[in-house]
This record gives structure tokens, sequence and C-alpha cells, in this order.
């Protein structure tokens, strides 16, 4: 590959990094439906349908939006997670390392606010069966109560049902955390709930 061609190459990268990021801020604001391609082209120094060379169509920009920090947080979600749960620890501590890795994961969210209104909002909006995001997000949390009903086997005689508690106490406190400005410690709050869900 030519030096010119790399350098393209590049160039474009940091154009579509440019403008995923201004648009991560916009849709944590507003939400997916409060901003439009021409803010966004605009505050990227583009036309629109320079915008649309990146991405072809708001749709597609939302789901590589959703991807690109989803790519970040399940990353770091499963090396904290499988970093803590040994498989051939007792009942006990398994429990115990599978809480801990929660606890840190809980703990990285509370560190990146705008990242989890994010989330938070297209999570909601993406409700609606004619969302652009709902497949993924139906995917998505398929995948998630999966990997933590494995994870919680060992310890939990129900472990879908503790998953899916799981995932509901953590979103619900997310969402709740972000409602009141943040005016609690998200972290403690999970520790009071899980022992409950988990005891």
């Amino acid at each position: 590959m030519s030096e010119q061609k790399v350098r393209a190459r590049d160039n474009a990268g940091g154009r579509r990094r440019a403008i995923l990021d201004q648009a991560q801020r916009i849709v944590g604001e507003r939400g997916y439906h409060g901003f439009g391609l021409q803010e966004l082209a605009e505050r990227c120094g583009l036309t629109k349908p320079g915008l649309l060379h990146y991405f072809g169509s708001k749709d597609r920009l939302l789901i590589d939006l959703l991807r690109d920090r989803d790519a970040q947080h399940e990353a770091a979600a499963h090396a904290l997670l499988d970093e803590r749960c040994d498989r051939h620890a007792s009942a006990r501590a398994q429990r115990d390392s599978f809480v801990a890795g929660l606890r840190l994961i809980m703990e990285r969210n509370a560190a990146q606010p705008e990242l989890t209104r994010l989330q938070t909002i297209l999570r909601a909006e993406a409700i609606n069966g004619d969302h652009p995001a709902h497949g993924y997000f139906m995917g998505r949390e398929a995948a998630k109560l999966d990997l933590l009903a494995d994870l919680v086997a060992v310890f939990s005689p129900a472990p879908r049902s503790t998953a899916r508690q799981v995932l509901a106490l953590m979103g619900g406190l997310e969402e709740q955390w972000l409602r009141e400005d943040r005016a609690f410690d998200l972290a403690a709050e999970f520790d009071a709930a899980i022992g409950l869900i988990i005891p």
C-alpha cells in the first residue's frame, strides 16, 4: 500500500473518530431523536453530504456509535469479570469475585457519566420496535443475560433469574442516578442491593 493511501486511510479513521465523539456528546445530552445530522456536520466542520460519506445514514451512525461505545465497555467488563471469576474456586469465592467485578463495572460507569447517559437513553428509546437500534439492543441484552447466567450458575439455584435481576439492578440504579443528577453514590447503592439478590 502506498504512503499516500495509508495517510488517506489514517485521515479517514481520524475523521470517523471525531464524528463519533461529537455524536456521542450530542446523543448523551439529548438522545438519538434530539440531534440532527446538520448540527453534527457543523460541529465536525463538514457538510451534511460530507458526513454521510463516512456513515451513509443517521441509523448507520447510531449503530456504529453503539458498537464503538460497547466495544470499549464490554471489553473492560469481560476482563474484570473473567479476571475475578476463578472457575476452580469455591462457590463462595466465585460469588465474592463476581460481585466485586460488578462493583468495579459500576464504579467505571460512575466515572464516565456521559457514556452511561448515552447508553441509558438509547437503551430506553430502543424499546420501541421501530427504533433503528432495537435489534442491536435485543441481541446485546440476550448476550449479557447468557454471560451472567453462566457466571452465577455455581452459586445460584436460579441462574437465569438471578442474572436478570442483576441486570435490572444495574440499569435501574444507573437510570435513577442520572435522573437525580448523580446525587447518590452509585457503587454504594449497588453494594446495598446486590446482597439482597445474591446473599
